[in-house]
């Protein structure tokens, strides 16, 4: 007996040999796809698999299934006014751009953070990312000093605190600032004061809202 198998768009085909005597049945292709997994000893699950509770804002949820205690989580935050310690100094009500923000926790810990300006509203898989000016930000790749600071995240949902945790940590000379008006430390956060950020003092980094949804960055 052969048996030959044939997709096509609207279905399978299987095809049952005997001899000179050939059949052929139309077929689920989802039935295929479960019989050839049972037949190598793996359990096909066709249920969805639901998603987790994701804070306010999420814009992608990205899993590692090599590691089911792995996970990112990118988030969109407005435009503000906030308050930022640099060094032992505090500035009140300074214009913030918005952020993105992507997460990684790994084993109930927050293990990596980035972040990055945008001027966009809507966000699209296109929408382009700027260099956040402040914060101990890396320019370009995004990546966000913590310090010492380790962060106990057991649901997703709880990252929705980490913004705020984030601009209440001091800003250091870290990583230079970086912004198209050629101002710097004190000087940058005093002309931010009572206004909001200029969107065009933003300098372009070479990455998308598409790029960081990838599970790289």
């Amino acid at each position: 007996m052969i048996v030959n198998i044939r997709l096509e768009d609207n279905g399978a085909f299987v095809e049952v040999k005997k001899g000179r005597v050939s059949q052929w049945k139309k077929v689920r292709i989802i039935d295929i796809v479960t019989a050839l997994n049972e037949s190598i000893g793996r359990k096909v699950n066709t249920e969805p698999e639901p998603s987790p509770v994701l804070p306010p804002n999420t814009v992608g949820f990205i899993k590692y299934p090599e590691d089911s205690s792995h996970y990112e989580v990118v988030m969109y935050q407005p435009a503000c006014r906030s308050t930022v310690i640099y060094e032992d100094r505090v500035f009140e009500d300074v214009g913030t751009p918005s952020a993105i923000y992507k997460f990684g926790v790994r084993q109930n810990r927050l293990c990596s953070t980035y972040m990055w300006a945008i001027t966009e509203k809507v966000i699209r898989p296109e929408t382009p990312l700027y260099c956040f000016p402040f914060y101990n930000v890396s320019g370009d790749n995004g990546h966000l000093c913590m310090g010492s600071n380790r962060i106990e995240i057991n649901e997703p949902w709880e990252l929705f605190k980490i913004p705020t945790a984030i601009q209440a940590m001091p800003s250091t000379r870290a990583y230079a600032f970086r912004n198209r008006a050629g101002l710097d430390g004190d000087s940058l956060f005093k002309s931010l004061q009572g206004k909001e950020f200029p969107t065009d003092w933003l300098v372009p980094t070479s990455k998308t809202i598409n790029q960081i949804l990838q599970r790289r960055v």
